[in-house]
Protein backbone atom coordinates (compact mmCIF):
# COMPACT_ATOMS: atom_id res chain seq x y z
CA UNK A 1 0.00 0.00 0.00
CA UNK A 2 2.84 2.38 0.87
CA UNK A 3 4.58 1.53 -2.42
CA UNK A 4 1.37 2.24 -4.42
CA UNK A 5 0.87 5.56 -2.62
CA UNK A 6 4.49 6.52 -3.30
CA UNK A 7 4.06 5.74 -7.03
CA UNK A 8 0.89 7.87 -7.17
CA UNK A 9 2.56 10.79 -5.45
CA UNK A 10 5.35 10.69 -8.06
CA UNK A 11 2.74 10.51 -10.85
CA UNK A 12 0.93 13.63 -9.64
CA UNK A 13 4.04 15.70 -8.79
CA UNK A 14 5.28 17.45 -11.97
CA UNK A 15 9.01 17.31 -12.58
CA UNK A 16 9.17 19.47 -15.72
CA UNK A 17 8.20 23.06 -16.43
CA UNK A 18 8.58 24.88 -19.75
CA UNK A 19 10.58 28.10 -19.30
CA UNK A 20 12.48 29.50 -16.36
CA UNK A 21 10.71 32.59 -15.03
CA UNK A 22 7.24 31.62 -16.28
CA UNK A 23 4.63 30.75 -13.69
CA UNK A 24 2.30 28.90 -16.11
CA UNK A 25 3.06 26.42 -18.87
CA UNK A 26 0.80 25.26 -21.75
CA UNK A 27 2.80 22.10 -22.42
CA UNK A 28 4.68 19.70 -20.23
CA UNK A 29 6.26 16.26 -20.45
CA UNK A 30 4.42 13.36 -18.86
CA UNK A 31 1.08 15.15 -18.27
CA UNK A 32 -1.19 12.49 -16.68
CA UNK A 33 -4.18 13.24 -18.95
CA UNK A 34 -5.85 9.81 -18.69
CA UNK A 35 -5.64 9.80 -14.90
CA UNK A 36 -6.94 13.38 -14.68
CA UNK A 37 -9.92 12.50 -16.92
CA UNK A 38 -10.77 9.55 -14.64
CA UNK A 39 -10.55 11.68 -11.48
CA UNK A 40 -12.55 14.46 -13.16
CA UNK A 41 -15.20 11.94 -14.25
CA UNK A 42 -15.76 10.95 -10.62
CA UNK A 43 -16.03 14.63 -9.57
CA UNK A 44 -17.65 16.12 -12.68
CA UNK A 45 -20.76 17.53 -10.96
CA UNK A 46 -18.67 19.46 -8.43
CA UNK A 47 -16.10 20.91 -10.85
CA UNK A 48 -17.85 21.11 -14.27
CA UNK A 49 -19.31 24.60 -13.70
CA UNK A 50 -15.72 25.88 -13.39
CA UNK A 51 -14.74 24.97 -16.95
CA UNK A 52 -14.21 27.89 -19.36
CA UNK A 53 -12.52 31.27 -19.26
CA UNK A 54 -11.09 31.94 -15.81
CA UNK A 55 -9.78 35.47 -16.25
CA UNK A 56 -10.04 37.96 -19.09
CA UNK A 57 -8.86 41.57 -19.42
CA UNK A 58 -11.48 44.02 -18.16
CA UNK A 59 -11.32 46.22 -21.27
CA UNK A 60 -13.17 43.50 -23.18
CA UNK A 61 -16.26 44.48 -21.17
CA UNK A 62 -18.03 47.46 -22.71
CA UNK A 63 -18.94 50.02 -20.07
CA UNK A 64 -21.66 52.56 -20.89
CA UNK A 65 -20.10 55.94 -21.64
CA UNK A 66 -21.47 59.45 -21.89
CA UNK A 67 -20.38 61.27 -25.06
CA UNK A 68 -18.60 64.57 -24.63
CA UNK A 69 -16.33 66.85 -26.64
CA UNK A 70 -13.21 64.96 -25.50
CA UNK A 71 -14.24 61.80 -27.41
CA UNK A 72 -12.35 63.01 -30.47
CA UNK A 73 -9.01 62.16 -28.79
CA UNK A 74 -7.84 58.58 -28.94
CA UNK A 75 -6.57 56.87 -25.80
CA UNK A 76 -3.09 55.31 -25.91
CA UNK A 77 -1.50 53.13 -23.24
CA UNK A 78 1.63 54.52 -21.64
CA UNK A 79 3.24 51.06 -21.83
CA UNK A 80 3.22 48.65 -24.74
CA UNK A 81 1.45 45.37 -23.96
CA UNK A 82 0.77 41.99 -25.50
CA UNK A 83 -2.40 39.97 -24.88
CA UNK A 84 -1.68 36.36 -23.98
CA UNK A 85 -4.09 33.42 -23.70
CA UNK A 86 -2.96 30.25 -21.96
CA UNK A 87 -4.57 26.92 -21.15
CA UNK A 88 -1.92 25.81 -18.65
CA UNK A 89 -0.97 22.21 -17.84
CA UNK A 90 1.44 23.08 -15.02
CA UNK A 91 2.01 26.11 -12.87
CA UNK A 92 3.64 27.33 -9.71
CA UNK A 93 1.12 27.98 -6.97
CA UNK A 94 1.42 30.88 -4.49
CA UNK A 95 3.75 28.72 -2.38
CA UNK A 96 5.99 28.20 -5.45
CA UNK A 97 5.12 24.50 -5.60
CA UNK A 98 4.89 23.11 -9.15
CA UNK A 99 1.46 21.53 -9.71
CA UNK A 100 -0.58 19.98 -12.49
CA UNK A 101 -3.48 22.19 -13.57
CA UNK A 102 -6.59 20.43 -14.87
CA UNK A 103 -6.92 21.19 -18.59
CA UNK A 104 -8.18 18.22 -20.58
CA UNK A 105 -10.70 17.71 -23.36
CA UNK A 106 -14.11 18.63 -21.95
CA UNK A 107 -12.68 20.68 -19.08
CA UNK A 108 -10.54 23.69 -19.87
CA UNK A 109 -9.52 26.67 -17.78
CA UNK A 110 -8.34 29.46 -20.07
CA UNK A 111 -6.61 32.62 -18.87
CA UNK A 112 -6.27 35.78 -20.98
CA UNK A 113 -4.14 38.61 -19.65
CA UNK A 114 -1.77 41.39 -20.70
CA UNK A 115 1.99 41.39 -20.28
CA UNK A 116 4.42 44.29 -20.55
CA UNK A 117 6.52 44.34 -23.70
CA UNK A 118 8.85 46.87 -22.11
CA UNK A 119 8.83 45.85 -18.43
CA UNK A 120 11.07 48.01 -16.26
CA UNK A 121 11.54 50.53 -19.08
CA UNK A 122 10.38 54.16 -19.31
CA UNK A 123 6.72 54.76 -20.14
CA UNK A 124 5.69 56.50 -23.36
CA UNK A 125 5.86 60.27 -22.93
CA UNK A 126 8.14 60.19 -19.89
CA UNK A 127 10.26 62.93 -21.50
CA UNK A 128 7.34 65.33 -20.95
CA UNK A 129 7.62 65.08 -17.15
CA UNK A 130 9.82 67.34 -15.03
CA UNK A 131 13.45 66.13 -15.00
CA UNK A 132 13.27 64.87 -11.39
CA UNK A 133 10.49 62.34 -12.14
CA UNK A 134 11.10 58.81 -13.44
CA UNK A 135 8.50 56.52 -15.03
CA UNK A 136 8.51 52.74 -15.21
CA UNK A 137 6.35 50.13 -16.95
CA UNK A 138 5.54 47.45 -14.35
CA UNK A 139 3.84 44.07 -14.66
CA UNK A 140 1.00 43.57 -12.17
CA UNK A 141 -0.36 40.23 -10.95
CA UNK A 142 -3.56 38.65 -9.62
CA UNK A 143 -4.12 35.46 -7.70
CA UNK A 144 -6.63 33.12 -9.33
CA UNK A 145 -8.08 29.82 -8.18
CA UNK A 146 -7.68 26.97 -10.65
CA UNK A 147 -8.74 23.35 -10.35
CA UNK A 148 -5.49 21.45 -9.93
CA UNK A 149 -4.21 18.10 -8.76
CA UNK A 150 -2.71 17.44 -5.35
CA UNK A 151 0.27 15.10 -5.09
CA UNK A 152 -2.17 12.54 -3.68
CA UNK A 153 -4.21 12.69 -6.91
CA UNK A 154 -7.17 14.66 -5.57
CA UNK A 155 -8.82 17.60 -7.33
CA UNK A 156 -8.59 20.83 -5.37
CA UNK A 157 -8.58 24.58 -5.85
CA UNK A 158 -5.03 25.78 -6.14
CA UNK A 159 -4.11 29.46 -5.85
CA UNK A 160 -1.85 30.65 -8.68
CA UNK A 161 -0.21 34.02 -9.30
CA UNK A 162 -0.80 35.14 -12.89
CA UNK A 163 0.05 38.34 -14.75
CA UNK A 164 -2.91 40.70 -15.11
CA UNK A 165 -1.77 43.86 -16.90
CA UNK A 166 0.97 46.43 -17.35
CA UNK A 167 0.87 49.79 -15.58
CA UNK A 168 2.93 52.96 -15.81
CA UNK A 169 4.15 54.12 -12.44
CA UNK A 170 6.26 57.13 -11.57
CA UNK A 171 8.41 58.36 -8.71
CA UNK A 172 10.24 61.54 -7.81
CA UNK A 173 13.98 60.98 -7.86
CA UNK A 174 16.30 62.39 -5.23
CA UNK A 175 18.70 64.75 -6.87
CA UNK A 176 21.21 64.88 -4.01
Amino acid sequence: SELCESKLNRLFAPKHHCNVGEVLCNTTKFYPEKEIKKILGRNRRKFEPLSGPVIEPGDLVQMPQIKNSLDEYQEVNMCRTRTVTVVPKTGFDVDMKLRYIVNVEGFQQALTYETCLDANQDCFGSDLLPFDYKTLCKQTYNIVRLVSLSEAGKLEYGRFTVPSNCVCSYKKERLF
